[in-house]
């Protein structure tokens, strides 16, 4: 039998209405309550616990070969440690009487119906179980996902059993692959259900709103316009990596354009090689330069000159190489390699001057040279572009894949 719960006018008591009476009597003091008082109590709350959905009482809706109405809201309050959590069950009633329960909570759908388990367990059984521990459900067990403690905030409209609003109510959600359980106890009682994730459409598709359909529709096409974009600039990032990292291999030798030197008897003129016969211009250029040292250190330039001796462009690094033993035992670092890159202007002989300064132990010595390639690709454009699609890319995936954005929160929460 459907009901209406409410609190008396005068002393505040519960009171009942059962389904199509206009009027009934407080059970505390006798006090009339009529149906329009109850309506207007929900109204009242409801503005305090507004619906997030756009499900409304009287709704017909099919679900699994079957017809149901909407005949009652309720808006459940917990209250712990993290703050205040609310969420909304809409409770839908067939013709046979058979009940069917729609959980809204963060935006997530799910569906459930009671049912009568092969081992029922009491309170005080169930309060022993926790976040993570197995219980006795379904053929293989279920894990418990959440466990706590809820009351009604908010009821409005008809229900199959009488609303006791503010009484504290224990829970425990445990699931088994696609499948969720979802136990409820007081002191003296304990109810089994047993359901399914729903998503948006299903829900809207049940009860036929055609508008929220157009607009899911409408939605989704966004989100695939988004998800495709993403996925072209993520092939273009990653072409452009693989060049961004042949760049730096690119580019041939010009002639006569090679040359190495002992950094211990590099002189203050540096030592000059050439002459150099530079042809492509308005190509790109690469000075390389390149050290074999051991447990020392030399700063080492490479300087491009033109006939006359003028300085135009410039390789150089602090170059050195290290060794010990720590407590992860025996390390060895060293960075040997430095390179610029320009653009020839017109042609002609070139000359390259090394130069070396010594950093490191008196005495210590090694090597450098140098290699002036031309027609190489130029990297920076290369990364930044490749580097930036990858990041947009990824944003324009995550924006178009809202679920998926929801769980990485709610990995982070639950990690935290």
């Amino acid at each position: 039998m459907r009901v209406r719960s409410l609190n008396c006018p005068k002393c505040g008591g519960r009171a009942r209405l059962e389904h199509g009476q206009q009027e009934a009597q407080c059970i505390h003091c006798g006090q009339p309550v009529r149906l329009s008082h109850a309506v207007l109590q929900e109204q009242q709350s409801a503005r305090k616990y507004p619906n997030r959905t756009p499900l409304k009482l009287g709704m017909k809706a099919k679900f699994e070969g079957r017809e149901y109405e909407l005949t009652g809201r309720q808006v459940m309050r917990q209250v712990d440690s993290d703050g205040v959590y609310l969420w909304e069950e809409f409770v839908l009633i067939a013709p046979d009487g058979d009940l069917l329960y729609l959980e809204f909570d963060e935006g997530k759908w799910k569906s459930s119906r009671p049912f009568t388990p092969d081992t029922p367990l009491g309170p005080d059984q169930l309060r022993h179980f926790s976040e993570g521990s197995l219980i006795p459900l379904g053929k293989k067990g279920a894990m418990v996902s959440a466990k706590g403690q809820y009351h009604v905030a908010h009821a409005e409209g008809e229900f199959p059993f009488v609303v006791v609003p503010n009484r504290e109510v224990g829970y425990l959600d445990a699931a088994h692959l696609n499948q969720f359980y979802s136990i409820e106890w007081t002191a003296d009682s304990v109810e089994y259900y047993r359901g399914r994730f729903l998503d948006q459409r299903m829900v809207y598709t049940m009860f036929d709103l055609r508008d929220q359909l157009r607009n899911l529709d409408s939605r989704e096409r966004v989100l695939a316009s988004r998800r495709r974009f993403g996925g072209i600039c993520l092939a273009a990032s990653i072409l452009m990596l693989v060049v961004w990292a042949f760049s730096f291999a690119s580019g041939h030798r010009a002639p006569n354009a090679a040359g190495s030197v002992n950094l211990s008897e590099v002189g203050t003129e540096g030592v000059r090689f050439g002459p150099i016969p530079l042809k492509a211009v308005d190509r790109v250029h690469r000075l390389e330069i390149h050290g074999s040292m051991r447990e020392t250190s030399f700063w080492v330039q490479a300087i491009l000159e033109d006939e006359n001796q003028q300085e135009l462009f410039a390789a150089q690094r602090d170059m050195w190489d290290e060794s010990g033993h720590d407590s992860d035992g025996y390390w060895h670092e060293s960075d040997l390699h430095g390179s610029t890159y320009f653009v020839l202007k017109k042609p002609g002989n070139y000359y390259v001057r090394m130069y070396a300064e010594r950093d490191g132990i008196l005495g210590s010595t090694g090597t450098a040279r140098f290699e002036l390639k031309q027609e190489a690709l130029y990297p920076t454009y290369l990364g930044v572009f490749g580097f930036s699609a990858l990041i947009l890319g990824f944003g324009f995936l995550l924006a178009g894949s809202p679920s998926t954005v929801q769980s990485i929160k709610e990995s982070a929460r639950s990690d935290d």
